[in-house]
């Protein structure tokens, strides 16, 4: 829980690039996919994007 402070605080000023945490990004409507693919061991970190439209 005291973690969440400290990793904000370092993403704010750019200290984490988190892209490179990132090993692939899914819309919303593919979260089954996604959530196989990392249950699977084929990926680490996804996002599964809300509205691409807008990023």
């Amino acid at each position: 829980p005291y973690d969440w402070p400290i990793a904000i605080h370092l993403l704010a000023k750019g200290a984490i690039n988190i892209d490179e945490m990132i090993t692939k990004k899914y819309p919303l409507t593919k979260w089954r996919e996604a959530f196989d693919k990392v249950m699977e061991g084929n990926e680490i970190k996804v996002m599964i994007e809300s509205n691409p439209e807008e990023f």
